[in-house]
């Protein structure tokens, strides 16, 4: 899909670049399907998603360029979502600040990973992710470069 960039291509191809003018958003889940329709509805909603499906692929495009927010899912295959979460708020900057982080999982808050959430996220949203109640989390898609 051509509004969408994902960790294979690289951040510095053509294809990898964004059509929208609106919010980085890094969706960082292995779930491909999943991942690709949220990305999809966010695009539409004006922002700039970027697909990872493994933990490392996520923190690249992270380094790559400022995203607003991380729509991180808890269960990855390299490594915890809440790992991720943790590089990401270690490597923020004055300049470059921690994105706003999301967790998202099949996986019940008040499971296992409630003190993960607890500790690494800012929000938590079960899958499947209701866009709505995503929407509301976002900065709003009008605030273009970030």
């Amino acid at each position: 899909m051509s509004t969408m960039s994902q960790a294979p291509q690289g951040p510095d191809t053509p294809e990898a670049q964004p059509a929208t003018g609106g919010p980085h958003v890094l969706i960082v889940d292995d779930g491909l399907d999943a991942a690709e329709l949220l990305g999809e509805l966010l695009a539409f909603e004006g922002y700039q998603p970027h697909l990872a499906h493994l933990a490392a692929d996520g923190l690249a495009l992270a380094q790559a360029m400022p995203m607003a927010v991380a729509l991180i899912d808890l269960s990855l295959p390299d490594q915890p979502g809440s790992e991720l979460a943790r590089e990401l708020r270690a490597r923020a900057t004055a300049a470059q600040p921690a994105p706003l982080l999301i967790a998202v999982s099949g996986h019940d808050r008040l499971g296992p990973y409630a003190a993960q959430i607890e500790a690494c996220f800012d929000h938590f949203l079960q899958k499947p992710v209701d866009i709505d109640a995503l929407l509301a989390l976002l900065p709003p898609p009008g605030r273009a470069g970030e």
